[in-house]
């Protein structure tokens, strides 16, 4: 190599040196990281203003990979969605029908002393609904059944409905969640029940005796005493309801009650 070639050598090089600078330097390792790394770096930059509106297309999106964190709220809307594109499978399914008496449910009431025991009444009317509930996803509680009253061996040993004792009237007892803003009034199907109540989410009393909130009961009973639930729903109220607006809960009779089904 003669003098006058390393001299050009030189002056390159010194050329290159003085355009070097961290920034170039800086920039360089970040282009070379992001296309190592399959651009995540790139990815971790891009927002909704680098998106073309209508460029990321159904086609785009991995099947099951968009989740409702992914959707800010209340940005989708009705008017967002094509008419027909949300099917029934597309849906969140209603939850499972809670059975009275089964394990971790609501017991069946027994009167209190276990002098009038409700149960299921498949026996007297064979492949009808068991006492059930369930939630929508609307909040609209349903109830379903036709459950009977028979005589138990403690308390007076009968079912009945003397003034002041409206416990042996008690089916069983909605949980928190379940109950109604105002006493609901269902009619029984029955002359001898007369009527069917669910208790609201303050309770309600009834001659003089109180019935907790969510309680689901009858006008009047006695042995073989037979009412059907099917069919009923109400909305249940919200976590923060109270008892028919006041402080006190309601006062009815079912003696008044009785009198205006004659």
């Amino acid at each position: 190599m003669n003098a006058r070639t390393r001299t050009g050598k030189r002056r390159a090089i010194a050329r290159i040196a003085g355009r070097v600078s961290y920034a170039n330097v800086a920039a360089t390792l970040a282009l070379v990281v992001a296309l190592g790394t399959g651009g995540a770096y790139a990815a971790s930059q891009i927002g909704p203003k680098d998106i073309k509106k209508n460029a990321v297309r159904a086609k785009h999106i991995k099947k099951n990979q968009v989740k409702a964190k992914h959707v800010r709220k209340n940005v989708v809307k009705s008017k967002h969605i094509k008419n027909g594109q949300v099917k029934a499978a597309d849906l969140a399914d209603p939850e499972a029908s809670h059975r009275v008496d089964a394990q971790g449910e609501p017991a069946f009431g027994n009167g209190g002393q276990s002098d009038c025991l409700w149960l299921n009444g498949e026996v007297v009317i064979p492949d009808v609904n068991p006492a059930s509930f369930f939630k929508d996803a609307d909040g609209i509680v349903h109830l379903a059944g036709v459950p009977r009253a028979i005589d138990g061996g403690g308390g007076d040993g009968i079912c009945n409905t003397p003034a002041g004792d409206p416990s042996d009237t008690v089916i069983f007892r909605l949980p928190a969640g379940y109950r109604p803003r105002h006493l609901e009034v269902f009619p029984s199907g029955s002359s001898t029940i007369g009527l069917n109540f669910v208790a609201p989410v303050g309770g309600v009393t009834v001659d003089g005796e109180f019935v907790s909130g969510g309680s689901v009961f009858v006008s009047t009973v006695s042995d073989e005493s037979v009412t059907t639930l099917d069919g009923f729903t109400f909305r249940a109220a919200g976590p923060a309801a109270g008892p028919l607006g006041s402080k006190q809960p309601a006062e009815i009779s079912l003696k008044a009650v009785r009198a205006l089904l004659q």
